[in-house]
């Protein structure tokens, strides 16, 4: 069964990584493409560069413990990405001369950057917290083991 978990941890990794950077590229692509939203997608983008490395390290730190995050945070992130990427490919497409529409995409592309962090900040470290104290829950029951083993071997 172990086997299974790992393919699962790996996939989900995978499917994270690949929507993350398909996010990225979109980024990428639209500031090269256009300068309407500049400032909003500048912003995104260096939210995007920070938080990949956490991403990583998360993923690296799933594969490695099997602590995997549950199906809904990985869901809702997965898409959170997805609709980001939709999100700035139709910023693509709104017309120069649309004041209307690029302010209100505008707010939507400063309310994904703040969805990323609050996720990142908040959600995956409160998920990280349960695990440290579960850690610790463990690492105390097994001092007491080592400490009834000590006692019997005095």
């Amino acid at each position: 069964m172990a086997g299974v978990e790992d393919l699962v941890v790996e996939v989900v990794g995978v499917v994270v990584g690949v929507m993350f950077q398909q996010l990225y590229l979109s980024i990428k692509e639209a500031r090269d493409q256009t300068k309407k939203f500049c400032p909003a997608l500048a912003k995104l983008q260096d939210t995007i560069t920070l938080i990949a490395p956490k991403i990583e390290e998360l993923d690296r730190m799933n594969q490695q413990h099997h602590d995997n995050f549950s199906e809904d945070e990985i869901r809702v992130f997965i898409k959170l990405l997805e609709k980001g990427k939709e999100l700035v490919i139709t910023c693509l497409k709104i017309p120069r001369w649309n004041k209307i529409k690029k302010r209100k995409y505008a707010k939507r592309l400063a309310e994904l950057d703040s969805s990323l962090c609050r996720l990142l900040n908040v959600e995956f470290q409160a998920e990280q917290s349960v695990h440290i104290k579960k850690m610790f829950s463990d690492m105390e029951k097994i001092n007491k083991k080592l400490d009834c083993m000590n006692l019997h071997t005095s």
